[in-house]
This record gives C-alpha cells, sequence and structure tokens, in this order.
C-alpha cells in the first residue's frame, strides 16, 4: 500500500513543519470497530472472460471526498480463502510502499490478528512519522474454518499532516478454491489525491497475490 510516493523534498518539509498544523495526534482505534469493513465496497467484480468465470484481477473506482480521498477495489484470486489468511499473517503482506517501517505484533491479543508498524519517511533532519494498527479475523466461521475473513487498519498516531489513513478488506469463499476480495481504503495526508489511494488498493493487491504464490504456487 502506498501513502508516499509521490512525497517530494518540499512535501516532506512542509510534513515536518507547519505546512498543515504542528505536532502528533492520535487517532484511537476503537475495539468494538473490530476487523468490519469500513463500509460497503463500491467497486464491481472482475467480469468473467473465456474459460475463467473469477478472473484474477482488480477493478477499482475512487474519488475525492469532504473528509478523505477514497478507493474500493473488487478481485479474485486463485487460492482457497485458508491460505489468504495465512498470507494476512504477515505483515508485508499489507505494509505501506515508499516508506521505512518496523512491526510490532500482537498488540490486541483479543483479536485472532494484531499487529502494528511504525513508518518513517524523508531525509535525515526532516522524518517524519506515523503508527498503523492493524487487526483482523474471521466474519463467518473459525480461524481454523473461515467462510468469511475481515481485515481492518487505522492510522493511530503521528503527524497531523497524514490524519486519517485506514483500510479494510473482506475476503469470501468463492467455491472452486478461489477468494472473493473487497478492498476500501481512505487518506486524508499531504499532497495525496485518489489516484495515490487507488495505487494504495493497487499494491495490497498485488502484495497479497505475490505471498499467496509463495504459499500456494501455481499449478
Amino acid at each position: 500500500m502506498r501513502t508516499v510516493r509521490r512525497l517530494g523534498l518540499a512535501a516532506i518539509v512542509a510534513l515536518a513543519g507547519c505546512g498543515r498544523g504542528c505536532g502528533n495526534t492520535d487517532s484511537p482505534f476503537d475495539p468494538s470497530a473490530g476487523y468490519e469493513p469500513l463500509e460497503d465496497c463500491r467497486a464491481s467484480f472482475p467480469a468473467p472472460v473465456e474459460g475463467d468465470p473469477h478472473p484474477e484481477t482488480l477493478v477499482t473506482v475512487d474519488g475525492d471526498g469532504p473528509e478523505w480521498s477514497w478507493a474500493h477495489g473488487a478481485a479474485y484470486v486463485h487460492v482457497p480463502l485458508p491460505v489468504v489468511w495465512e498470507a494476512l499473517q504477515d505483515p508485508a503482506t499489507s505494509h505501506i510502499h515508499g516508506a521505512d517501517w518496523r512491526v510490532t505484533g500482537t498488540v490486541e491479543p483479543d483479536f485472532p490478528l494484531s499487529f502494528e508498524i511504525r513508518y518513517e519517511a524523508g531525509p535525515s533532519g526532516l522524518r517524519v512519522h506515523w503508527v498503523i494498527a492493524y487487526r483482523g479475523g474471521p466474519l463467518v466461521g473459525t480461524v481454523e474454518a473461515p467462510e468469511v475473513i475481515g481485515f481492518r487498519y487505522q492510522r493511530i498516531h503521528g503527524t497531523v499532516n497524514v490524519e486519517v489513513q485506514d483500510g479494510s478488506l473482506v475476503a469470501t469463499d468463492a467455491g472452486d478454491g478461489v477468494t472473493a476480495l473487497q478492498f476500501v481504503c481512505h487518506l486524508n495526508a499531504y499532497h495525496q489525491d485518489h489516484d495515490d489511494v487507488r495505487g494504495t488498493v493497487q499494491d495490497w493487491f498485488n502484495d497479497l497475490v505475490a505471498k499467496v504464490r509463495t504459499l500456494q504456487p501455481p499449478p
């Protein structure tokens, strides 16, 4: 996922200084939100192609709203749902591209999966930082036999210039060894717009597909 792919020196200076405000802010991640989706996904699943009713590709829609830019995505991946769940255990599958990052695992032991990632970006002396919390688990079924998996993340601390960075993934057993994926991402950050959020969704899908291929190579 990406937040800083276009963050040039001028933007870093503004982030480190007072371009849109100074200091750090906290955005507590409500435990009651669990790993439910942020909102209903508005992207349509890929249309069938000859010989494949579930093509392994991503369809996205995106836009800019008054509080954040957003992107939704829908896709299929040609592995069973438990393989997707196993892939999500690796934070690299869901990390943001373009920044240095460091993981702290099992930060919310009440959830089947939880971790935090601290991100840093920018040149020495102008580093900016923010922390995102991630959690996931079965929405339907059990960890041992999931039918629908939820995964969600939220920016919880850091520079005020990254005000919102939230996302969710719903993974559903589509049958025949295929998993249906629905992505929702929100972002309000300096010098970022809907193109960057669409890139976040694309990166997430690409990283997830790459990870499941290491767990279950294609025949």
